[in-house]
């Protein structure tokens, strides 16, 4: 009987330390603390900060649903350039904290972090249905109502090592938040994601629930924004940048150059031409030069990246090839009105820079989605472009086929004619 009364009891203690409550991250009896806590909209994750005017610090713990694929990253400021980052992932069923820096829109490194960094030690676990990842930040001033942090998450990959200083993939979303350090901490526990319950433990006054704080923008508290929300500011450039440059090089340029080859036989073509491809080029630069600022204002080195530089080479090729055309035009009436043959290597010279040229534009279009991972485009989002180039150049060879051989007569005859009428006049 004995035995089955402690067998009893014992069931009964498992049962009511699986069913306490969570802990405060620190007892506030202890000196005055001000927190914050918010959970990112479309994430797996809540972060949760408490500040320490005393101690010159912040503490961070980040709850993330389950043992998590790929990593999460946390830092201080409002862009990548000079802001105070924690990278973490998860192996060997153990999460890793890298402590890294970055001087723009590039990998960051342990190398540059700023300031010092340490590690909530054994704070930072795994549980059953989610992985804690705790640290703190020096702060040396007030950090008011409204500190911005950033936060960014690749879902897929992660450095398949337990090294801090490993390199990884890019994020495929991100977006940026505010913390409000004014308000009173009074012992609550971490905030969490929807469906997480095994949160253990972290010592302190015992609180009755584990409110997951939600993102609010007004008067001063936690708010988030989205890597993938219009509201964002890059954002918007990103899309203008990338709809003037679908405009000009898969819409307008087309038609400049289907006008171009249809033309000839049929009308006054050329200035239809012109008008259409000094809009696309016009579009091409203002495009080119939204994708610069954006380069520029995220503190990145320009042209480094495949995409950069066929963007660069698109955009000399097609303002030259604007001003050739020009030129070609001028000396081939001049030529005719003088009664001589005009060289077809100036024309046919600006048709192969042309082609080229649009190849490119191609290209580049294709290596532009390819990077604009944090959207997650769909792997096929290229294989229409290419389609429609694959059109296009075949009614172009096929019309150029059939119609070359009749311009030639055309602008014999034109010739000739021409010719004839100064003969009578002169």
């Amino acid at each position: 009987m004995n035995r089955l009364s402690a067998f009893i009891a014992l069931l009964c203690l498992v049962f009511l330390s699986s069913a306490a409550p969570a802990r405060a991250q620190v007892d506030p009896s202890s000196q005055t603390y001000t927190g914050d806590a918010v959970c990112i909209d479309g994430q797996d994750f809540c972060l949760s900060a408490i500040y320490s005017a005393k101690d010159q610090a912040i503490n961070y713990t980040m709850v993330v649903k389950g043992s998590y694929t790929g990593w999460r990253a946390v830092g201080q400021g409002s862009k990548m350039k000079g802001s105070n980052m924690l990278i973490s992932w998860v192996y060997d069923g153990a999460p890793v904290l890298s402590h890294r820096g970055a001087a723009g829109d590039r990998l960051p490194t342990e190398a540059i972090a700023p300031g010092t960094f340490a590690s909530g030690g054994n704070v930072s676990r795994i549980t059953s249905d989610s992985t804690i990842v705790s640290w703190s930040f020096p702060q040396t001033s007030d950090p008011g109502n409204a500190m911005a942090h950033i936060w960014g998450v690749n879902t897929q990959n992660a450095p398949a090592s337990s090294d801090s200083s490993s390199s990884f993939n890019k994020h495929n979303d991100y977006g940026d938040f505010n913390m409000d350090f004014t308000k009173a901490y009074a012992g609550a526990a971490p905030a969490v994601p929807s469906g997480v319950t095994a949160l253990p433990a972290f010592g302190g006054a015992a609180v009755s629930a584990n409110p997951a704080t939600t993102s609010s923008g007004s008067n001063g508290a936690s708010s988030t924004t989205n890597g993938k929300a219009l509201s964002y500011h890059e954002n918007r450039v990103w899309i203008a940048h990338m709809s003037f440059m679908l405009i000009a090089w898969v819409l307008l340029v087309p038609i400049g150059i289907l006008v171009a080859r249809f033309g000839r036989l049929a009308y006054k073509w050329f200035p239809a031409h012109r008008a259409i491809q000094s809009v696309a080029i016009l579009f091409g630069l203002v495009g080119f030069f939204l994708a610069v600022g954006a380069v520029q204002a995220q503190g990145s080195t320009h042209f480094k990246k495949r995409h950069e530089k066929l963007g660069l080479a698109t955009t000399i090729l097609s303002v030259v090839q604007g001003m050739s055309g020009q030129v070609a035009h001028v000396y081939k009436h001049k030529a005719i009105a003088a009664g001589k043959q005009p060289s077809r290597w100036i024309g046919i010279s600006h048709i192969f820079v042309g082609l080229t040229t649009f190849g490119l534009a191609i290209a580049t279009v294709a290596t532009g989605f390819g990077i604009w991972t944090w959207w997650d485009p769909p792997s096929w989002t290229s294989i229409p472009i290419f389609v429609w180039a694959a059109l296009l150049a075949a009614i172009y060879f096929i019309a150029a086929a059939v119609l070359v051989p009749r311009e030639v007569r055309k602008e014999r005859e034109e010739r000739d004619e021409l010719g004839h009428e100064k003969s009578l006049t002169g």
